[in-house]
Protein backbone atom coordinates (compact mmCIF):
# COMPACT_ATOMS: atom_id res chain seq x y z
CA UNK A 1 0.00 0.00 0.00
CA UNK A 2 1.16 3.22 -0.74
CA UNK A 3 1.08 6.52 1.07
CA UNK A 4 -1.57 9.58 0.96
CA UNK A 5 -0.24 11.96 -0.76
CA UNK A 6 0.16 14.22 -4.12
CA UNK A 7 -1.12 12.27 -7.08
CA UNK A 8 1.81 11.80 -10.30
CA UNK A 9 1.50 14.12 -12.84
CA UNK A 10 0.96 11.56 -15.28
CA UNK A 11 -2.56 10.27 -13.29
CA UNK A 12 -5.49 12.16 -13.40
CA UNK A 13 -6.74 13.81 -10.13
CA UNK A 14 -9.96 12.18 -9.90
CA UNK A 15 -8.65 9.03 -10.42
CA UNK A 16 -10.17 7.43 -7.12
CA UNK A 17 -13.83 8.68 -8.41
CA UNK A 18 -13.20 6.41 -11.86
CA UNK A 19 -12.38 3.39 -9.54
CA UNK A 20 -15.21 3.78 -7.78
CA UNK A 21 -17.49 4.52 -10.55
CA UNK A 22 -15.76 1.44 -12.27
CA UNK A 23 -16.78 -0.82 -9.78
CA UNK A 24 -20.52 0.24 -9.41
CA UNK A 25 -19.57 2.42 -6.28
CA UNK A 26 -19.70 5.94 -7.37
CA UNK A 27 -19.51 8.21 -4.62
CA UNK A 28 -18.78 5.31 -2.01
CA UNK A 29 -17.70 7.63 1.23
CA UNK A 30 -16.04 4.00 2.60
CA UNK A 31 -14.45 3.13 -0.78
CA UNK A 32 -12.86 6.62 -1.44
CA UNK A 33 -11.84 6.71 2.03
CA UNK A 34 -9.82 3.43 1.78
CA UNK A 35 -8.74 4.52 -2.31
CA UNK A 36 -7.81 7.39 -0.07
CA UNK A 37 -4.47 5.31 0.92
CA UNK A 38 -3.12 4.83 -2.35
CA UNK A 39 -0.82 7.43 -3.76
CA UNK A 40 -1.96 6.35 -6.71
CA UNK A 41 -3.29 3.37 -9.22
CA UNK A 42 -0.02 1.76 -9.38
CA UNK A 43 -0.18 1.86 -5.68
CA UNK A 44 -3.37 -0.30 -5.55
CA UNK A 45 -2.00 -2.88 -8.17
CA UNK A 46 1.25 -3.27 -6.39
CA UNK A 47 -0.78 -3.98 -2.92
CA UNK A 48 -3.02 -6.48 -4.91
CA UNK A 49 -0.05 -8.17 -6.23
CA UNK A 50 1.23 -9.01 -2.60
CA UNK A 51 -1.99 -10.30 -1.76
CA UNK A 52 -2.29 -12.38 -4.67
CA UNK A 53 1.38 -13.52 -3.83
CA UNK A 54 0.56 -14.27 0.28
CA UNK A 55 -3.56 -15.98 -0.99
CA UNK A 56 -1.08 -18.85 -3.42
CA UNK A 57 1.17 -19.31 -0.88
CA UNK A 58 -1.43 -19.88 1.62
CA UNK A 59 -0.77 -17.21 4.14
CA UNK A 60 -4.17 -16.20 3.91
CA UNK A 61 -6.83 -18.74 4.16
CA UNK A 62 -11.10 -17.59 4.38
CA UNK A 63 -12.64 -17.67 7.95
CA UNK A 64 -15.16 -20.05 8.61
CA UNK A 65 -18.54 -19.08 7.79
CA UNK A 66 -21.12 -18.44 10.31
CA UNK A 67 -23.49 -21.34 9.74
CA UNK A 68 -21.13 -23.66 8.28
CA UNK A 69 -22.43 -27.18 7.74
CA UNK A 70 -20.45 -30.77 9.20
CA UNK A 71 -18.93 -31.12 6.13
CA UNK A 72 -17.82 -27.47 5.84
CA UNK A 73 -16.54 -27.23 8.96
CA UNK A 74 -14.62 -30.96 8.06
CA UNK A 75 -13.02 -29.64 4.38
CA UNK A 76 -12.21 -26.53 6.71
CA UNK A 77 -10.16 -27.63 9.45
CA UNK A 78 -8.24 -29.70 7.28
CA UNK A 79 -7.43 -26.86 4.85
CA UNK A 80 -6.11 -25.50 8.07
CA UNK A 81 -4.23 -27.52 9.41
CA UNK A 82 -6.57 -28.57 12.72
CA UNK A 83 -6.94 -32.01 13.59
CA UNK A 84 -10.27 -33.92 12.75
CA UNK A 85 -10.72 -35.11 16.09
CA UNK A 86 -9.93 -33.71 19.61
CA UNK A 87 -7.01 -36.13 20.22
CA UNK A 88 -5.71 -35.81 17.43
CA UNK A 89 -3.62 -32.38 19.38
CA UNK A 90 -1.68 -35.02 20.97
CA UNK A 91 -0.38 -36.40 18.03
CA UNK A 92 0.94 -33.20 17.18
CA UNK A 93 2.18 -31.89 20.67
CA UNK A 94 5.81 -30.40 21.04
CA UNK A 95 7.04 -29.73 24.61
CA UNK A 96 9.50 -28.05 25.68
CA UNK A 97 13.00 -30.04 27.26
CA UNK A 98 12.15 -31.69 29.98
CA UNK A 99 8.17 -31.27 29.82
CA UNK A 100 6.09 -34.07 30.24
CA UNK A 101 2.17 -34.74 30.55
CA UNK A 102 2.12 -36.35 33.77
CA UNK A 103 -0.66 -38.84 34.92
CA UNK A 104 -2.24 -36.73 36.76
CA UNK A 105 -2.38 -33.52 34.25
CA UNK A 106 -3.75 -35.94 31.39
CA UNK A 107 -7.78 -35.57 31.77
CA UNK A 108 -7.24 -31.74 32.20
CA UNK A 109 -4.95 -32.01 29.01
CA UNK A 110 -7.52 -33.91 27.04
CA UNK A 111 -10.58 -31.60 28.22
CA UNK A 112 -8.28 -28.83 27.03
CA UNK A 113 -8.19 -30.60 23.70
CA UNK A 114 -11.71 -31.06 23.39
CA UNK A 115 -12.17 -27.05 24.04
CA UNK A 116 -9.32 -26.23 22.04
CA UNK A 117 -11.56 -28.50 18.86
CA UNK A 118 -14.85 -26.72 19.31
CA UNK A 119 -13.06 -23.00 19.30
CA UNK A 120 -10.70 -24.53 15.96
CA UNK A 121 -7.59 -24.01 17.82
CA UNK A 122 -4.56 -24.32 15.19
CA UNK A 123 -1.98 -26.85 16.87
CA UNK A 124 0.41 -24.27 17.35
CA UNK A 125 -1.65 -22.33 19.62
CA UNK A 126 -2.74 -25.65 21.72
CA UNK A 127 1.33 -26.38 21.84
CA UNK A 128 1.56 -22.38 23.47
CA UNK A 129 -0.73 -23.04 25.62
CA UNK A 130 -0.03 -26.44 26.76
CA UNK A 131 3.96 -25.60 27.19
CA UNK A 132 2.92 -22.47 29.44
CA UNK A 133 0.61 -24.48 31.76
CA UNK A 134 3.10 -26.95 32.30
CA UNK A 135 6.26 -24.66 32.73
CA UNK A 136 3.95 -22.39 35.44
CA UNK A 137 3.08 -25.84 37.06
CA UNK A 138 6.39 -26.74 37.30
CA UNK A 139 7.45 -23.47 38.99
CA UNK A 140 4.79 -23.74 41.33
CA UNK A 141 5.61 -27.44 42.33
CA UNK A 142 9.31 -25.66 42.76
CA UNK A 143 8.77 -22.92 44.46
CA UNK A 144 6.06 -24.90 46.94
CA UNK A 145 8.94 -27.01 47.55
CA UNK A 146 11.25 -24.47 48.65
CA UNK A 147 8.82 -23.22 50.93
CA UNK A 148 8.49 -26.97 52.99
CA UNK A 149 12.07 -26.83 53.00
CA UNK A 150 12.39 -23.72 54.86
CA UNK A 151 9.05 -24.19 56.63
CA UNK A 152 10.23 -27.65 57.94
CA UNK A 153 13.96 -25.87 58.89
CA UNK A 154 12.21 -22.90 61.21
CA UNK A 155 9.73 -25.40 62.78
CA UNK A 156 12.91 -27.93 63.44
CA UNK A 157 14.66 -25.03 65.05
CA UNK A 158 12.56 -23.94 67.59
CA UNK A 159 12.03 -27.19 68.69
CA UNK A 160 15.26 -28.26 69.21
CA UNK A 161 15.83 -24.41 71.01
CA UNK A 162 12.47 -25.58 73.07
CA UNK A 163 13.11 -29.51 74.19
CA UNK A 164 16.91 -29.23 73.96
CA UNK A 165 18.22 -32.52 75.10
CA UNK A 166 14.71 -34.39 74.64
CA UNK A 167 14.49 -33.38 70.98
CA UNK A 168 14.92 -36.61 69.23
CA UNK A 169 12.78 -38.94 72.14
CA UNK A 170 10.04 -36.23 71.85
CA UNK A 171 10.63 -37.27 67.83
CA UNK A 172 10.52 -40.56 68.72
CA UNK A 173 7.26 -40.03 70.37
CA UNK A 174 5.55 -38.23 68.32
CA UNK A 175 6.00 -40.86 65.20
CA UNK A 176 5.62 -43.93 67.73
CA UNK A 177 2.15 -42.52 68.08
CA UNK A 178 1.23 -42.31 64.34
CA UNK A 179 2.88 -45.36 63.31
CA UNK A 180 -0.14 -47.18 64.80
CA UNK A 181 -2.17 -45.36 62.36
CA UNK A 182 -3.66 -47.20 59.25
CA UNK A 183 -0.89 -47.86 56.74
CA UNK A 184 -0.19 -44.61 54.69
CA UNK A 185 -2.24 -42.08 57.30
CA UNK A 186 0.98 -41.21 58.81
CA UNK A 187 2.62 -40.27 55.64
CA UNK A 188 -1.06 -38.19 54.74
CA UNK A 189 -1.37 -36.54 58.55
CA UNK A 190 2.70 -35.12 58.15
CA UNK A 191 1.84 -34.33 54.44
CA UNK A 192 -1.83 -32.45 55.16
CA UNK A 193 -1.39 -28.76 54.56
CA UNK A 194 -2.85 -26.48 57.15
CA UNK A 195 -4.84 -23.26 56.24
CA UNK A 196 -1.63 -20.96 55.92
CA UNK A 197 -0.20 -23.53 53.17
CA UNK A 198 1.84 -25.26 55.44
CA UNK A 199 2.63 -28.41 56.05
CA UNK A 200 0.98 -30.15 59.38
CA UNK A 201 4.26 -31.88 59.89
CA UNK A 202 6.16 -28.60 59.75
CA UNK A 203 4.34 -26.77 61.67
CA UNK A 204 5.82 -26.34 65.55
CA UNK A 205 2.25 -26.01 67.63
CA UNK A 206 0.60 -29.06 65.68
CA UNK A 207 3.98 -31.03 66.89
CA UNK A 208 3.69 -30.41 70.65
CA UNK A 209 0.09 -31.59 70.27
CA UNK A 210 1.21 -34.44 68.69
CA UNK A 211 3.45 -34.58 71.52
CA UNK A 212 1.04 -34.34 74.39
CA UNK A 213 -1.14 -36.44 72.68
CA UNK A 214 2.02 -39.12 72.45
CA UNK A 215 2.30 -38.82 76.17
CA UNK A 216 -1.32 -39.19 77.17
CA UNK A 217 -1.79 -42.38 75.42
CA UNK A 218 1.69 -43.83 76.32
CA UNK A 219 3.08 -42.20 79.39
CA UNK A 220 6.16 -44.01 79.80
CA UNK A 221 7.06 -43.55 75.57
Amino acid sequence: EGNEGPVPADWPGDWRDKFAAAVGKPGDEKLLKRLGRFQSPEAVWKSFLSMEQKVSAGDLKAPLKANATDAEVTAWRKENGIPEKPEGYGEKLKLSDGLVVGENDQPLVDDFYGVAHTLNLPPEAVNGVLNWYLETAEAQVDAQHQEDVVAKTESDDALRAEWGGEYKPNVNAIAGLLDQAPAGLKARILGARLADGRQLGSDAEALRFLLWAAKEINPTA
